[in-house]
């Protein structure tokens, strides 16, 4: 994962995201998660065929390469459940800083 982060230029991906995902635009509801972030927690759950956004949260918690990956800290655990379609809003908790 190093490598993919080292050859792919996150910031122009970043930039298409954010033209169809406004993030911060509402005053109202929780702070939205970054799209980078949530598109790169799609990519590891494909890549390492993790079937569940519980699982997912575990697993980046558990690996250091992970959260690395996702540029989150090393040392504070992740409060979050990512959304995914079939989801309802009770698996929603805070993003983490």
């Amino acid at each position: 994962m190093e490598q993919i982060n080292a050859a792919v230029d996150w910031s122009r991906i970043e930039t298409l995201l954010l033209r169809n995902y406004p993030v911060g635009k509402s005053f109202e509801g929780n702070d939205a998660y970054p799209p980078i972030l949530l598109m790169k927690c799609l990519l590891l759950q494909q890549w390492f065929k993790i079937d569940s956004d519980p699982e997912l949260e575990t697993q980046i918690n558990d690996r250091t390469s992970f959260k690395t990956f996702l540029g989150l800290s090393l040392t504070i655990p992740l409060p979050i459940i990512l959304p995914s379609p079939d989801s309802g809003a009770d698996s929603l908790k805070a993003p983490c800083a």
